[in-house]
């Protein structure tokens, strides 16, 4: 790649020296400590011993002048300059904090006391001079000057820089720290030369100075005095009207406002060197405004954090034949937050974009335009941490959300809309299989990794066959042994360019001033898709520029020997605030990123380092699981929740996009789909290893921390296949019937209205030797146990009344969704019905006033009505052009979504366990070819958004006239899809197919008897009669 733009790093790499960090236990007592009680401070050196205070030497603590020394100090400073400015800094003694040294023990150079400048000259820091990396007031020969002089000739200069050049800083960057002996115990006033100055960069090292406050206190100006300056403070803040401005500026306004009197320049030199960042406190704020996160509690790196690195380009025409491996979940994300291509509503809107599936056809052609191909390559099963990430990152996004919704509600909507597409309330994992559709169709291949698609494709970057050409993805790629350049995903302007960028892993390395090792240690402590940031490099005080960098981490790790255990150690106050476990964590990602888990070309499963594999693997790599599973994940046959559910024991219920717990909903999540669950891992453990059938799955929930579900599925075992193992018909058979019917094979209605033929249904009992094999034996005999688990069919193969119903629904709308559109979808729309209401979900109770976008016109029954219609509507797919969604919103039936969602998802789960059951018992053949549209094919794999359903309750609701004839209903329709819905496709014809489609859910209501409530059963009559005024 050609260099285009090189942009180095600008930032500091101040180091401190290697410091002792001992535990509590080796603390010495009071009694161990120098007697002489006028110079020692048993608290300062207790802290010192712990590790709390860096840079400073255990004996530090009994040279320290004597608190009334350095007011006497101050004072006489205050006197002589005439200047009443009192500054806050602590006066006492037990709370005196120095910064760290600028050289590690390992760099820093050795005095002489040559008289040639050239000799002894530290290179290094002279470059960085050279280089404008220090303040210009250093002057450029200042690296040769220091070596150049004695003490205190040395002291001499030093003062004459910070004199001259108004910079008291300076001193920092050239005084060393002699032995302990060396140090004068009771300096006279006025001459302390051997602690240095306040750094002029922020140090993070320093515990701010406004939680050790007891009095204020004067400090001497143009020496090197020892204070607890708070060194933490951002060069840049914002003032009280939210404007950027330098903290010295601040400073300064905030002074003269309290002082009035002119302050003279010798102040303003000292307050820019050493006040600057000591006094602008958070009154002068109120709250951190430019802290990046609403909710400190669930505050989460964005992925895309600055690396530093050079970016580097290359010609579309040099990629020629080029195939490369494409990060799909950095893909996909991309899509999803970058123009043109993202759709702010989806947040609000729920189930997959509307326009993303034109946008990946776009995308795809211009890589075919310029002669590239795209292997994709998506995350398998959960790497250990990445649910927990997940959880973390979805509460954070709905923290943003709850603010879109409150600008929604106030009438601000182009702010709403905005702060919508801001807010990461959607993973690109649930768009999977919209991308691999897209592929499929296209005849390109992809790979589903057994874990981590970014190991998986560092294990094709430096294969030997060389199957692909280059690797393109997030920055997590960087953890794992890729062989050294990385692609960024394009931009609009890189495919205009006729380029891709991207980043060299080892120019990085070296720009960074480090090591491979130390770099990927950075990297997780700037927080990855499976493991927290770091929590100090969140804090303000330390770090001060929001979001923080990979340069923080790295200058995090120098400051404590490049190791992340003592850093950890070092911020073990914040550790303990905010995640304590958060060492164990990082260990845990480090060596599930040492031995990661990948396919090889063959398709055996690998194992990375697999001879230093420990004993406690499992904690970091989780349960192994059959190979044959890993195989059907690869092929898309089934979803990785089956299998995380075993491999790591547990399963986290997510957030919702509403962020609204009802209490239909949480009994729902927490009680009522539990039972599905069990019957899912049941289909599976019975399978396997004997042990997994004898391990519990413990559910957590995003609600309630606190509250744990444990699905227990050994007591169904092995009856749960016992019960549904004789199911399986022949293609002959199937087709006879097809044609009869009229319906596909495969489909829920063939599997419902063919059990309604008894001659038929006697052929349904599988012999036991009989194998299916073929997409129709398979997709049919799956459909037949999915609907006898759920009780739709009972043992004898008959439909029970819930199977009634729900036929009489599949027959009644069967009619009018041939003349429009997709009847696959409408079918599965029937059956999440009936799942509803044998739920207890689809009714007009629960109604949620309080929630924006439910019915407000009318009576009580009118809103009623109306709601249980539009409810009824969200469970169908409004047809709109490839473009983003304009129109109204409803928070009120975006909750009802996710309970549909989580009833779909639920139900996809135990289909999916039924089809690897039936293959892990060999009782049908596995496919080798087109697994993907098998699975594909199975219903329940589509999240419909909740448009027809605000469509239809807006219509209703807000626009519909009782009084309107036949012919100015249709002509009104007209309007209403010119204010409303502009990109709609055929809005009358959805809002029909949307009115027949509850007339039909309407029979099967009526066809249920005692299975529903005769309250229930009235208010579907009410809302039948309501609608049929008005249809």
């Amino acid at each position: 790649m050609e260099g285009k733009h090189p942009e180095g790093s600008k930032a500091h790499e101040a180091q401190a020296p290697k410091e002792e960090n001992l535990s509590e236990d080796r603390r010495p007592s009071d009694d161990s400590v120098n007697t002489d009680d006028t110079t020692v401070d048993p608290t300062l050196l207790g802290r010192l011993h712990r590790g709390e205070v860096q840079g400073i030497p255990s004996s530090a603590a009994v040279t320290l002048p004597p608190p009334t020394q350095l007011q006497q100090i101050g004072q006489q400073f205050v006197e002589r300059r005439d200047n009443r400015v009192v500054l806050q800094v602590t006066s006492n003694a037990r709370e005196l904090l120095t910064a760290p040294t600028f050289y590690p023990p390992a760099r820093r150079p050795t005095q002489t006391t040559s008289s040639s400048a050239a000799e002894g000259v530290d290179e290094q820091l002279l470059e960085r001079i050279q280089r404008g990396e220090l303040s210009p007031a250093i002057p450029r020969d200042a690296a040769a000057e220091y070596f150049s002089h004695g003490d205190s000739a040395l002291q001499s200069h030093i003062n004459n820089i910070a004199h001259r050049e108004q910079e008291a800083f300076v001193a920092q960057y050239f005084t060393t720290r002699p032995s302990p002996s060396a140090i004068p115990r009771n300096p006279p006033p006025m001459d302390i030369p051997y602690f240095p100055v306040q750094q002029h960069h922020p140090n993070p090292n320093v515990v701010p100075v406004q939680t050790f406050i007891p009095a204020p206190s004067i400090v001497p100006y143009g020496y090197p005095v020892a204070v607890a300056a708070n060194q933490g403070y951002p060069h840049w803040t914002v003032d009280a009207n939210g404007a950027k401005k330098d903290c010295y500026t601040l400073l300064v306004e905030r002074l003269e406002r309290e002082h009035a009197g002119t302050l003279s320049e010798e102040f303003h030199a000292y307050a820019k060197a050493q006040g600057g960042r000591m006094e602008i406190v958070l009154a002068e704020r109120g709250v951190p405004r430019n802290f990046p996160y609403a909710n400190l509690d669930y505050t989460v790196q964005e992925s895309n954090f600055s690396v530093g690195a050079t970016i580097y380009s290359m010609s579309l025409a040099d990629l020629k034949d080029a195939v490369l491996g494409v990060e799909a979940t950095s893909y996909l994300q991309h899509m999803l937050d970058d123009t043109p291509t993202n759709e702010p509503l989806l947040a609000a809107l729920g189930g997959d974009p509307i326009a993303l599936k034109a946008h990946i056809e776009n995308d795809l052609n211009r890589w075919k335009e310029n002669k590239m191909r795209p292997l994709f390559v998506f995350d398998g099963q959960s790497v250990v941490g990445k649910d927990e990430m997940a959880l973390r990152q979805a509460r954070a996004a709905l923290t943003k959300t709850q603010k879109a919704w409150d600008m929604y509600s106030k009438n601000q909507p182009e702010e709403a809309v905005r702060a919508f597409g801001a807010s990461g309330s959607v993973r690109a994992q649930d768009l999977y299989r919209l991308l691999q559709e897209v592929l499929d169709d296209r005849k390109l291949e992809y790979l589903i990794a057994p874990f981590s698609a970014c190991a998986q494709l560092a294990y094709l970057d430096r294969l030997d066959e060389q199957l692909v050409d280059g690797v393109m993805g997030s920055k997590e790629l960087l953890l794992y042994d890729i062989v050294d350049s990385m692609f960024n995903h394009p931009t609009a302007a890189d495919w205009e360019k006729k380029q891709f960028t991207g980043i060299y892993k080892s120019e990085l390395v070296t720009k960074l001033n480090t090591t491979p090792e130390m770099l990927a240690d950075a990297l997780l402590m700037v927080g990855t898709s499976f493991l927290s940031p770091f929590p100090p490099l969140q804090v303000e005080s330390i770090i001060s520029s929001q979001p923080y960098t990979l340069t923080d981490a790295i200058n995090l790790l120098r400051t404590s020997d490049k190791s992340v255990t003592n850093t950890c150690v070092s911020f073990h106050d914040i550790l303990e605030k905010r995640d304590p476990d958060w060492l164990d964590k990082y260990r845990k990602a480090k060596m599930a990123v040492k031995h990661c888990i990948t396919v090889d070309v063959k398709g055996n499963i690998h194992i990375r380092e697999y001879d230093n594999l420990t004993n406690d693997q499992h904690l970091y790599l989780g349960l192994q699981m059959p190979a044959e599973l890993y195989h059907y994940l690869s092929k898309a046959l089934i979803g990785p929740t089956i299998m995380n559910c075993f491999v790591h024991r547990d399963l986290i219920v997510l957030p919702t996009l509403d962020g609204f717990a009802s209490d239909e909903y949480k009994k729902l999540v927490s009680r009522d789909l539990v039972p599905l669950k069990e019957t899912t891992a049941a289909l599976i453990s019975s399978r396997i290893h004997r042990a997994i059938q004898h391990y519990e799955i413990v559910m957590k929930f995003w609600f309630d921390d606190s509250l744990k579900q444990t699905i227990v599925h050994r007591n169904l075992q092995p009856q749960t296949n016992q019960k549904i193992d004789p199911w399986g018909v022949k293609d002959k058979e199937l087709k006879a019937q097809a044609t009869k019917l009229n319906l596909t094979p495969g489909s829920l209605a063939f599997a419902i209205l063919s059990l309604e033929d008894g001659e038929f249904r006697a052929k349904t009992f599988r012999k036991p030797d009989v194998v299916l094999e073929g997409k129709s034996e398979i997709s049919a005999s799956v459909l037949w146990r999915l609907l006898h688990l759920r009780n739709y069919i009972n043992d004898q193969h008959e439909l029970t009344s819930y199977g009634k119903a729900l036929a009489a629904i599949l027959k009644s709308i069967g009619p009018h969704i041939k003349n429009y559109w997709n009847a696959r979808h409408v079918e599965e729309a029937a059956f999440l019905a009936m799942e509803l209401i044998r739920f207890d979900i689809l009714n007009s109770r629960n109604r949620h006033n309080d929630l924006i976008g439910g019915a407000l016109r009318g009576s009580d029954e009118d809103k009623a009505n109306c709601i249980l219609i539009g409810r009824t509507a969200c469970l169908l797919k409004l047809r709109h052009a490839p473009i983003g969604y304009t129109g109204p919103l409803s928070k009120n039936f975006l909750n009802f979504h996710s309970m549909i969602k989580a009833v779909r998802e639920t139900d996809r789960d135990l289909l999916e366990a039924v089809l690897a059951s039936m293959l892990l018992n060999a009782q049908a053949v596995r496919p080798n070819d087109d697994c993907g549209r098998l699975g594909r094919s199975l219903p329940l794999c589509t999240d419909v958004d909740t448009s027809l359903g605000i469509a239809v309750k807006t219509y209703l609701d807000d626009f519909f006239k009782a009084e309107w004839s036949a012919e100015e209903r249709k002509e009104m329709t007209e309007q209403y899809v010119d204010k409303y819905l502009p990109h709609s496709v055929n809005f009358p014809e959805d809002l029909n197919v949307a009115f027949k489609f509850f007339d039909a859910v309407y029979e099967g209501v009526s066809q249920l008897g005692d299975e529903v409530s005769q309250t229930d059963k009235t208010a579907w009559e009410n809302a039948k009669a309501y609608l049929d005024k008005r249809h």
